[in-house]
């Protein structure tokens, strides 16, 4: 299996199926497969694609299947492992990924031409932005972020590179450890683990300040690792609202972190404070110089529910009163 960046997970597998189906009926047919594989493959002939296709298509339906991909490619649905592939299998497989992607920019394209130069952060109707973490397996490897599979064996035995184990250090907050290897000049902090966490996510919702800054110094793409996305759109704002890191918030902030982004489930780093009422967050946040306060204070999850709703649902007077006093508000919800 690969390494490193060579690597293939089930979501990629899934995903590759999902854009296959280029009419969206559910199915991927032949026609939909070989118009993809001749664009990454333009040199090979009809008869060596047909013995391409008669491999993958094993039970011979005209329609290839999440299972029939994997076998083909030797991918273990069973243990959700790429050991079993070859470099070249993966190699192939990321190349029809990232076509993929890019046949569906182009078409995203064409039905919706951008007006204005593109800025990271995609907005949806609610002003609220998603950034490329948030939308494909593709994208976030184009982002040039490294995905690392982090085994659930006991750590003590664990053998990890370098990178790896800096992941680890964070997921534990061994300062110590993160301290020397931030020291590093081989050290890759554009790493990921298979919830999409970096670094900055774990040290953000650990609380471990000088780190978060000691990192936040030497990563080669601040802004997009600011507001780098999880696998549930969380943000590493979000993580230390949620968690009541109130000088994160700030560091996050001053360096230009966006308040207005959204997880998957709709809210912004606000919602989350709210939810876990850490009041020291909510403050930091409200009071911050750089946040557009009178909109991120009365902005509706997916569900309609403001930050306001939420707090006056928990009866917690204080955060009710402190949304009030920064301008929440008192709107009716989704729900009245």
């Amino acid at each position: 299996g690969g390494e490193g960046a060579m690597s293939i997970s089930e979501a990629d597998l899934r995903e590759i199926i999902q854009l296959l189906d280029r009419n969206g009926d559910g199915v991927v047919h032949e026609h939909e497969f070989k118009d993809v594989y001749l664009q990454v493959f333009p040199h090979i002939s009809e008869h060596e694609f047909q013995q391409v296709w008669s491999s993958l298509d094993e039970n011979r339906d005209g329609e290839l299947s999440l299972e029939e991909l994997a076998r083909h490619y030797g991918y273990d649905l069973v243990d959700l492992t790429d050991e079993g592939m070859t470099d070249e299998k993966i190699l192939e497989l990321l190349e029809v990924q990232s076509k993929l992607a890019e046949m569906q920019r182009d078409a995203e394209l064409k039905r919706n031409p951008p007006k204005t130069a593109e800025t990271t952060n995609r907005r949806n109707s609610r002003g609220l932005g998603y950034g490329p973490s948030l939308v494909t397996e593709a994208e976030r490897k184009a982002a040039g972020v490294t995905t690392i599979k982090m085994t659930s064996v006991i750590r003590a035995e664990l053998h990890l590179d370098e990178n790896a184990s800096f992941l680890d250090a964070c997921e534990f907050k061994d300062a110590e450890k993160i301290d020397s290897m931030l020291e590093s000049t081989t050290l890759d902090v554009r790493i990921e683990d298979e919830k999409g966490e970096m670094p900055l996510h774990k040290l953000a919702r650990g609380g471990l300040l000088r780190q978060t800054r000691s990192l936040l110094s030497i990563t080669p793409k601040l802004h997009d690792d600011l507001n780098w996305q999880d696998k549930q759109g969380k943000t590493p704002l979000m993580l230390a609202a949620e968690y009541n890191h109130p000088e994160i918030v700030n560091e996050l902030l001053d360096l230009g972190a966006d308040a207005m982004m959204e997880s998957s489930n709709g809210g912004t780093a606000l919602h989350l404070a709210v939810a876990t009422k850490s009041e020291a967050a909510i403050i930091a946040m409200l009071s911050h110089s750089k946040v557009d306060r009178t909109h991120l204070v009365d902005v509706p999850d997916r569900n309609g529910r403001t930050p306001l709703h939420i707090a006056a649902f928990s009866e917690n007077e204080n955060m009710t009163r402190v949304l009030i006093d920064h301008g929440a508000h008192p709107l009716t919800d989704a729900y009245g």
